[in-house]
């Protein structure tokens, strides 16, 4: 998802709570949904879809 935003890598221990402030295609989000499919817990693709963006 990061790279889908186009952001640069952060270190997690100095850095919290961060805002991401960049935008992505629905094409982009559709293929990061279907690679993140095996590990979701949602029954369809489009409750993996929302798990991603936060909905």
């Amino acid at each position: 998802i990061i790279k889908a935003l186009k952001e640069p890598p952060r270190d997690r221990k100095k850095q919290k709570n961060i805002k991401h402030s960049g935008s992505g295609s629905m094409d982009e989000i559709i293929s990061i949904a279907r690679q993140m499919r095996h590990w979701s817990l949602a029954r369809e693709l489009s409750g993996t879809i929302k798990e991603i963006l936060g909905t």
